[in-house]
């Protein structure tokens, strides 16, 4: 596909209304939209650690805001004795960004046909998933690891730093945007090379069988 003018003026404009209405749905339903991933995101965030058992729901007095209890399994020494219970929370408009940036590249990228962009959204629903599992659970559990950071240096504690709160830092500095404008075009430029690709071997072989029939001839 040749990128003229007009393809461009149409990404521009399509990014910039899908844009609009993505931030409209997640500020107006961002509450109904991540409530069916919270056991996604419960079961990512027991995976990267192992020092407590999180419980997540939607704040009920700010159902803008995703509330997470963590109850430790385990003494963590001069930092939290076991079941001892801590809080963390993210703010869902907030946690939807990348979701929003993910489905607006999909959207504005050119396809040439309806089939095409049926395929990018359906893509994206799976890559949603990937992102949300990416994001939500590192900001949250990275939240609760700053806690026991700051415990563990005020009390003189040699505590590592796990990765999970490297990643975290590295989605406040910019990741949660990179992340899924990252996978929104490796995604849009895979399926075209997809949809070339075979046009080309058909015609590979169509060229190998006429030279076939020539050299029988």
């Amino acid at each position: 596909m040749i990128i003229t003018k007009a393809i461009l003026w149409g990404i521009s404009r399509r990014l910039i209304i899908v844009w609009v209405c993505l931030s409209m749905l997640s500020l107006l339903l961002g509450d109904r939209l991540m409530r069916p991933v919270l056991p996604l995101v419960s079961s990512v965030i027991s995976s990267i650690q192992s020092d407590y058992r999180p419980k997540l729901e939607i704040n009920k007095s700010h159902p803008d805001l995703i509330h997470m209890q963590a109850t430790t399994r385990h003494i963590i020494p001069s930092i939290a004795a076991i079941g001892a219970k801590l809080t963390a929370g993210a703010h869902i408009s907030h946690a939807l960004v990348p979701w929003v940036i993910l489905f607006s590249v999909l959207i504005a990228w050119p396809v040439e046909c309806f089939r095409q962009r049926f395929l990018l959204l359906m893509l994206g629903f799976l890559l949603s998933m990937l992102v949300v599992a990416l994001t939500i659970p590192f900001q949250l559990a990275g939240s609760i690891e700053m806690m026991f950071q700051r415990y563990a240096q005020q009390y003189g504690v040699n505590r590592e730093k796990p990765f999970l709160l490297t990643w975290m830092l590295f989605l406040e500095v910019g990741g949660r945007w990179l992340l899924p404008i990252m996978l929104a075009i490796g995604t849009c430029l895979s399926l075209q090379s997809m949809k070339r690709n075979p046009k080309k071997s058909m015609h590979q072989k169509k060229r190998t069988l006429a030279r076939k029939k020539r050299g029988r001839v």
